[in-house]
Parts: structure tokens; C-alpha cells; sequence
């Protein structure tokens, strides 16, 4: 889901009257594979197995979850270490599901270079409406001074303060 001319219009505009902190963060590197786990398997089965079974059913009742795996040889060409993130676990039931979230995925984090992740802290009522993935546009002062369009990757609320922390990937 590169930022690039097919990416969805911004969903909404935060300037520096809005964002009470901007705080770039590191990257660590790509990852060269990204794996969703699926089907989950909540009753593993080793012994006892009709022999009429084939060896890749066999394998699958042994497994506590089905995957479905996207690679980047861009990633595994420029890194000599690219990242290994752990299995992400889904309540998906479908390989097709499972592939295309692997995909996605893939085609958000792994990017050799050129991706920056910033932290912008702001009053909680701006961000109720946002969910992750919502592209947004930030204006301000620093690096994002020209405006820049970037990506909701994560999130926190903090009720308490009446103040949320996006973390938005341009």
C-alpha cells in the first residue's frame, strides 16, 4: 500500500495548530517475509490419526496455525539482515484472506528504504474517527513542513489526558 498516486484521499489533515508533539521514530529494517497465520487450530492431533489421512493433512492437524507467507527479494537483496517480525496471529479462515493480508502487509513494511514512522500526540476527539490504515495528511514544522501524506500504523488512547499518540508511517 505504497503512498503513491492510486492511495486513497486523506481522511484527515492535522497541522501544527492540531499536534501538541512530533517525534520521528527509528525503523528498524524491512522485513524480507511477512507470515499471517490462519485457519487456527485449537485441538492439535499427533497420535491416533485414521492411516487413510495424507502426510500434508497429518502435518496440518499438528500445526496450531495454517500460513500464508509474502516475501520481498528487494528486501532480502538490499539487507544482509533484514527483519524477522513474529507470526502475526488472525481470526481469518481463508487462504485467499490470509494471502492477501500477508500482501498488504508486505507491501507496507517492506520497502528497502526511504520510509520514516513519526509519533504525533493529539487532543483525543481528532483521532476518535481514525482507524488504522486511514491515510492522513500531516503539516508540520521540521521535516513534515512541506506536508506529507503517511499511514496510521498504530495507535493509543489515553482517556486519562484527553490525548492520543498516532503512530503514522510517510
Amino acid at each position: 500500500v505504497a503512498l503513491a498516486a492510486a492511495t486513497p484521499p486523506a481522511v484527515a489533515t492535522y497541522t501544527a495548530a492540531e499536534i501538541l508533539d512530533c517525534v520521528a521514530r527509528p525503523l528498524p529494517p524491512p522485513p524480507a517475509r511477512l507470515r499471517i497465520g490462519w485457519g487456527r487450530n485449537h485441538t492439535l492431533q499427533t497420535s491416533g490419526l485414521a492411516p487413510t489421512l495424507s502426510g500434508a493433512r497429518i502435518q496440518e492437524l499438528a500445526e496450531t496455525w495454517r500460513v500464508a507467507i509474502a516475501g520481498s527479494t528487494a528486501v532480502s537483496t538490499a539487507w544482509r539482515r533484514p527483519a524477522e517480525p513474529p507470526l502475526v496471529e488472525t481470526a481469518l479462515t481463508s487462504s485467499d484472506g490470509a494471502a492477501a493480508l500477508a500482501a498488504l502487509l508486505r507491501d507496507l513494511w517492506a520497502v528497502p528504504e526511504g520510509r520514516r514512522l513519526h509519533e504525533l500526540r493529539l487532543p483525543l476527539p481528532l483521532v476518535l474517527g481514525r482507524d488504522l490504515g486511514d491515510v492522513v495528511s500531516v503539516l508540520h514544522p521540521g521535516p513534515l513542513a512541506g506536508g506529507v501524506l503517511g499511514r496510521i500504523v498504530g495507535e493509543q488512547l489515553r482517556t486519562a489526558d484527553n490525548v492520543a499518540t498516532l503512530q503514522v508511517l510517510v
